[in-house]
């Protein structure tokens, strides 16, 4: 019996002790998201990356943001937090590097964003506030997401928006497993994309596949838009698979993939690092 016990108070002390561990790293890595601004006439929608490192409670790291529709307004900016039971809190310390328009700028922020399960995605979302020198700012609210690795698939009969973030294994590149797809609606069954750097341009360096099929290699992404015309083959994958040959200046190597979905003109990240691909699934949308 009292071996019994000590071994149950051993086994005990190391699911805890994972448990803490766990956590103290939950935060670690690239989020990739948006940030929204209540009332701003000028901007009110920009793309938002968090590089975050994680020490127990203590949370360090940059922050990468530009303007939704003119990557060429850019800032990255220093930042620091803390993470306790479940809400990461957050203040940027200072303007590491930026380009603005005229005498508009940018702000400072600070923010309390609660972590959830999604599915296979961690998110982080919450308000957020700031100052831009001594006046404050519009605020708003920050939606970010990561992949949890440890999470399980989660089946839903539900019908979803276009695009659809959908995790999971959808087939290896160059020994590179595809972790990350987004599921795209397009009119007809052939169609055009272009890819180009949505962000500040940084020496991206990528390979596309096409259903099996390179489009380009080691190709380094700008501001100039590369078009390719595709086409949805039934009973193909229809994958466009962003493989990252670098990762540039600033990790992970993101491209920007514009496409029309029978209405207007739409734009999306796409990211991929040194182990993992992302990818794009198109099909064509079912008539009325």
């Amino acid at each position: 019996m009292r071996n019994f016990i000590g071994f149950g108070l051993l086994l005990l002390s190391f699911i805890i002790f994972t448990t803490v561990q766990a956590q103290s790293t939950v935060l670690n890595g690239t989020w990739l998201g948006k940030l929204e601004q209540s009332g701003q006439p000028l901007f009110s929608e920009y793309r938002l990356r968090l590089e975050l490192k994680q020490e127990g409670t203590r949370v360090t790291g940059m922050s990468y943001i530009n303007v939704a529709d003119n990557a060429d307004l850019y800032a990255k900016m220093k930042l620091e937090g803390r993470f306790e039971n479940g809400l990461f809190t957050f203040h940027e310390l200072e303007l590491v590097d930026s380009r603005q328009k005229g005498e508009w700028g940018w702000c400072l922020k600070r923010g309390e964003l609660t972590l959830k399960q999604v599915g296979e995605f961690r998110r982080l979302q919450g308000p957020w506030e700031g100052y831009l020198d001594d006046f404050p700012c519009l605020p708003g609210t920050i939606t970010l997401e990561k992949l949890n690795p440890q999470a399980k698939p989660v089946v839903t009969n539900a019908p979803a928006a276009n695009p659809v973030d959908t995790k999971g294994e959808f087939g290896v590149v160059l020994g590179r497993k595809i972790s990350h797809r987004k599921e795209i609606t397009v009119p007809t069954s052939q169609f055009k994309v272009q890819v180009w750097d949505g962000d500040k341009v940084d020496g991206d360096v990528i390979s596309l596949q096409y259903n099996g099929k390179w489009l380009v290699q080691k190709y380094t992404i700008s501001k100039t838009k590369r078009e390719f015309v595709l086409d949805v083959v039934p009973g193909a994958e229809n994958q466009l698979i962003l493989y990252a040959e670098n990762e540039g200046q600033y990790p992970p190597n993101t491209a920007a993939i514009t496409y029309f979905d029978g209405t207007q003109e739409r734009s999306l990240s796409l990211s991929s690092d040194k182990s993992t691909c992302g990818a794009l699934k198109f099909v064509v949308k079912k008539e009325d």
